[in-house]
């Protein structure tokens, strides 16, 4: 069984917040270490954070008058920050494979990053802890106090790009280029029937396996968004969610194959593979969900017989089986090929 690191961002959110109420509260006896002039109004209220090559936080206040999502706030991190290490540790052990890591979020909500996760994965779980703290300290009328443009907004953005959010501070649901905000697409889905929230994040799923237009394209972190609603949802969603994976598995994972060098994975592989660290995490172990994992397994070993490198998928979808079952052996993989070992082992049924 894999080691599982637990990151409570419960306490650090504390911390956070109240590092951020005294900087609302600073702000008009000091010189702003920010871009812009200090006389002019607050247009940017950016929340940046790191993580990869060390942990920390920091908050800046951008009074350019035609401020904007450029990385300019990167430039006043040392005077405005406060240090993460653990982050730092944490994401270390799971982006090399050394653990799955569990997170639990400020208000109780807990994530999931499965080992060797992308960037984008552990980002993710930072930023929807931090952006929701921007918006606590909005709904709490605590940014009342500060000189601030009527087109202020707020920002949260990771030091290397894996995740962005911004939304205007008068609470308009639009960002500047006129789209919705992550929290008002999961406000209004949340407004449906359970089993409408099911077919609608599982549809922007399919359309993005498919690398057609979805609603998921406005957000860095799009199909870990969905996943994230679909494993808060529950169990209802576990059978949906396995249904979408044996509709991919047998597709390719990557958009080329050695000797050549330059091609990418395709988004099949972050959707497949991520839903089946959420059913690993969910621990809902009945025969059905058992079939369906030997589908998956059956489907995306097919597709990988004939290549010289193997997509991840047979690999991930054994651990799963393996975590939540008794009767299977530890799963060994090719570290040069990614190729399963003894996939025979993994289909039950389907091997009769």
């Amino acid at each position: 069984m894999r080691k599982t690191v637990q990151l409570n961002l419960r306490k650090d959110s504390h911390e956070i917040y109240q590092y951020l109420l005294q900087r609302i509260r600073e702000y008009p006896v000091y010189i702003n270490n920010g871009p812009g002039e200090d006389a002019d109004d607050i247009r940017q209220i950016t929340l940046g954070f790191s993580y990869a090559q060390s942990g920390w936080i920091a908050v800046v206040f951008d009074t350019r008058p035609d401020a904007e999502v450029d990385g300019t706030w990167q430039n006043f991190i040392e005077e405005n920050c406060i240090d993460y290490p653990h982050w730092n540790a944490a994401w270390d052990q799971v982006s090399e494979g050394k653990c799955q890591l569990k997170v639990l979020l400020p208000l109780g909500k807990k994530t999931d990053v499965a080992p060797f996760a992308e960037m984008d994965e552990f980002a993710s779980s930072l930023g929807q802890a931090l952006s929701g703290l921007l918006i606590k300290a909005r709904d709490a009328g605590e940014f009342s106090s500060l000189p601030v443009d009527a087109n202020c907004f707020l920002t949260v953005e990771d030091h290397d790009g894996a995740f962005g959010w911004n939304t205007f501070l008068d609470g308009r649901i639009q960002n500047e280029s006129g789209e919705e905000t992550e929290l008002a697409l999961c406000h209004r889905i949340r407004t449906l029937s359970v089993q409408k929230q099911i077919e609608y994040w599982i549809a922007q799923l399919d359309l993005k396996a498919s690398e057609k237009p979805s609603d998921l394209d406005h957000f860095i972190s799009g199909t870990n968004l969905a996943l994230d609603e679909l494993e808060a949802i529950g169990e209802k969603a576990v059978v949906p969610l396995l249904e979408l994976c044996c509709r991919w598995a047998g597709q390719p994972e990557w958009n080329g194959d050695r000797p050549r060098r330059n091609f990418q994975e395709t988004p099949v592989q972050d959707i497949v593979v991520g839903a089946v660290w959420k059913i690993n995490e969910m621990n809902v172990a009945t025969t059905l969900v058992e079939g369906l994992l030997h589908a998956i397994v059956y489907e995306s070993v097919e597709a990988n017989e004939n290549r010289r490198l193997w997509g991840i998928i047979p690999y991930h979808t054994a651990c799963c089986l393996y975590d939540l079952f008794e009767g299977y052996p530890k799963p060994l993989w090719n570290e040069k090929t990614n190729a399963l070992n003894n996939p025979q082992a993994y289909l039950g049924a389907l091997l009769r």
